[in-house]
């Protein structure tokens, strides 16, 4: 669905894209992960024909861009650095225009396509009132309608669910596993560790414009070789393992034991209660940091330009 070999952007000298190799299969759910200022933006307008790259190749729906991008936009769903609008337009003009100029399908249709549209991403009981007065959280939703106008066989999105609460994130989370499992293939770069690792399928993790990672998510997500025991007899199981306890919190016990069978044997016969025992797994926020370091946005004290008694000049 989308394969880039070498994609690399300038600007000046400064290199924001460098050799992006990326691997998107039909049917993924791929989460486009990594720091602010990553370039993870600028991959996703290179791949709509937004930006043009400095070097490399981007096929997309089997068609290169941004040469014959014309002819994979109408099966493409996107949303990208945030929703665009009029905003002295009601939410449903604003997707009648949208409509009307992508061709999504009959004129007679239109009113009921945009009524389903609205339903499916919360916004069925929309009024009238100008999208300059919607929340953050209702831009969203709509600039997510404008992109499924189309019935899109693949969803290009940049930080989906941007200004939602845990409610609204949950709610679109389950319409792009939906839509996923009737055939349309997601990307979807965003921040947000937890929602990706309960959405997505695959995983790509950018830093400083390389991509450092992609594979699986269950993959990336393997086995420690330890396992996590929760126990209220705390000192007694403390004494049956003997030293295999790597970390303690509370009830909650890490053993260096990848045999929860006979760890859990081992103490119960022992007379401790275990009230929940399994295999530890790498959490996704454990991988993403394993592979950008320090790639973080934040500056400290010492990373200050001109800071006092420096050359400002």
């Amino acid at each position: 669905m989308i394969v880039t070999k070498g994609l690399t952007k300038r600007y000046g000298h400064l290199l924001v894209v460098d050799h992006v190799d990326l691997d998107v299969r039909e049917g993924d759910r791929y989460g486009f992960l990594g720091p602010n200022g990553s370039g993870k933006t600028t991959v996703v307008r290179m791949l709509l024909g937004l930006v043009y790259a400095t070097s490399g190749e981007i096929t997309v729906l089997g068609k290169p861009v941004p040469k014959q991008v014309s002819e994979v936009l109408p099966s493409i769903g996107a949303l990208v650095e945030g929703p665009s609008s009029y905003g002295h337009l009601s939410g449903r003009a604003n997707l009648a225009l949208i409509d009307a100029a992508g061709k999504s399908g009959s004129r007679r249709t239109r009113r009921r396509r945009i009524t389903d549209t609205l339903d499916r991403v919360g916004l069925g009981g929309i009024d009238n009132r100008p999208v300059k007065r919607y929340s953050l959280g209702m831009r969203q939703r709509l600039g997510l309608a404008a992109a499924l106008l189309r019935t899109p066989q693949l969803l290009i999105l940049d930080e989906p669910t941007n200004g939602l609460d845990p409610q609204g994130i949950r709610e679109i989370r389950d319409l792009l596993i939906e839509l996923n499992a009737a055939g349309t293939t997601v990307f979807m770069s965003s921040h947000q560790l937890g929602e990706v690792e309960q959405l997505c399928t695959r995983v790509g993790i950018v830093n400083r414009g390389q991509l450092v990672k992609q594979d699986d998510l269950a993959t990336l997500r393997a086995l420690t070789g330890r396992s996590v025991v929760r126990t209220p007899d705390v000192d007694r199981a403390l004494e049956v393992l003997d030293g295999r306890v790597e970390h303690c919190d509370v009830d909650r016990l890490l053993v260096a034991d990848a045999d929860t069978s006979a760890l859990n044997a081992r103490l119960v016969a022992a007379g401790v209660r275990v009230t929940e025992i399994g295999a530890e797994r790498r959490s996704l926020e454990d991988v993403v940091l394993a592979v950008t370091g320090s790639g973080s946005d934040r500056v400290d004290g010492s990373d200050r330009i001109g800071a006092v008694g420096g050359d400002t000049q």
